[in-house]
């Protein structure tokens, strides 16, 4: 099986890094959107602000780490289905994030 992680770099983020809600509803609709399966959703907020958001899926994970006060999120996606398209998953958080400048690193991986 080959599968596709991406570990993203969202610097300039126009929306409001604080609001957990926004965060998790946003890997949740992701998520529907590729058809994976959320099997668990936590949220930690950091003082005095910055949170982490995690899905965990089925097939594997979604994540979002915030630091409000840089504009900046970091989001990790690792699909283990080869039919999931990890750049549609972004997309969907990309819309909700309105980042300035992205950087993308796809790590491929083939278990056996």
């Amino acid at each position: 099986m080959k599968v596709r992680e991406l570990h993203i770099d969202a610097y300039g983020c126009k929306c409001n890094l604080n609001d957990a809600e926004l965060l998790l509803s946003t890997l949740v609709r992701a998520s529907k959107k590729v058809k994976a399966t959320v099997v668990r959703k936590i949220i930690h907020k950091y003082k005095p602000y910055g949170l982490t958001v995690i899905t965990l899926l089925a097939e594997t994970h979604a994540s979002i780490f915030t630091y409000p006060e840089f504009d900046y999120a970091g989001i990790e996606i690792f699909l283990c289905n080869e039919s999931m398209d990890p750049y549609k998953f972004w997309s969907t958080v990309k819309k909700m994030l309105k980042p300035k400048k992205v950087k993308i690193k796809e790590i491929k991986r083939t278990i056996k």
